[in-house]
């Protein structure tokens, strides 16, 4: 999408959003037998209880200047939710320069949380309003995912990846982690990613760094390196030498035979752990060769 590559798991949904609306229909894009597309939810600030076109243009750029895997090729349909934690009833002003920042970037669809309500919606032809709750209140969603409408008239909601090329062949593998353990900042088993570009490079998936915005711990939201190059426009990632233990994955202390005979690890090594409990994420192992 937009020349960059992603990668979804879609064995699991983050979460699912239903229609508040029981008279909402689904438009042939949301429609389940359609392949699945992109959304960007954005947290947008509250002004004497007001969402207004500097909000949005606000929460916009922070999501494409920011994170190295949103592009404007997500806003096609945007979530608008107020800050965590905020459930009374909020106003969205819509006005001309409201119709404006839409149309610069290309939004065709608007999903709002249950507390939002419109206003001057004669600003908004065209564009295609409608209220969604989530199934899981206890999620907070920000940043992009790719969405996919299920068969009872509502959407299920996916993680997504960038997909970054080890150019510089750093890589023993890739990993993420599963959505059945996202709740999890300790103890986490992750999953191998072994895919190639067409030039034989390892594709590493890398997080947005907006899913990282209402985790607890000094480390949410950022990589950090331990060691190797850093992915994606200077930005710091978590990377480790394949000689420490990740549950779920298999360590080769730079020796096939060594991998072959002791497996995937069963526990994550304790220095590992704290950076989890900080909020990191890891998205590969490097070789040990230096």
């Amino acid at each position: 999408m937009g020349n960059v590559s992603y990668f979804t798991p879609t064995d699991t949904a983050i979460t699912g959003l239903s229609f508040a609306s029981s008279s909402a229909v689904l438009s042939s894009a949301l429609h389940p037998s359609t392949a699945p597309f992109p959304i960007a939810v954005l947290h947008v600030s509250v002004i004497d209880s007001t969402i207004g076109t500097e909000s949005l243009s606000e929460a916009m750029h922070t999501a494409l200047e920011l994170d190295d895997v949103v592009s404007s090729s997500w806003l096609d349909t945007i979530v608008l939710q107020t800050a965590l934690g905020m459930r009374k009833p909020e106003h969205l002003a819509v006005d001309r320069a409201f119709r404006m920042l839409l149309d610069r970037y290309h939004v065709r669809r608007i999903l709002l949380a249950e507390n939002v309500r419109l206003s001057g919606s004669s600003w908004l032809n065209g564009i295609h309003i409608d209220t969604v709750r989530p199934h899981d209140a206890s999620v907070d969603l920000s940043g992009p995912y790719i969405a996919r409408g299920t068969e009872d008239g509502g959407l299920d909601v996916y993680p997504v990846y960038r997909l970054y090329p080890d150019t510089y062949r750093t890589f023993v593998y890739g990993m993420y982690k599963p959505v059945d353990q996202w709740a999890k900042t300790e103890g986490v088993r992750y999953r191998t990613f072994r895919k190639m570009d067409r030039m034989g490079n390892l594709l590493i998936p890398v997080p947005s760094r907006m899913y990282g915005v209402a985790a607890d711990g000094a480390l949410a939201g950022r990589r950090i390196g331990v060691k190797g190059k850093s992915i994606g426009h200077g930005c710091a990632t978590m990377l480790m030498q394949d000689l420490f233990d990740v549950k779920g994955v298999t360590t080769g202390a730079g020796s096939r035979a060594y991998a072959a005979l002791y497996g995937d690890a069963r526990k994550t090594a304790s220095s590992l752990v704290t950076l989890e409990q900080l909020g990191g994420v890891f998205v590969g192992k490097t070789k040990t060769a230096s």
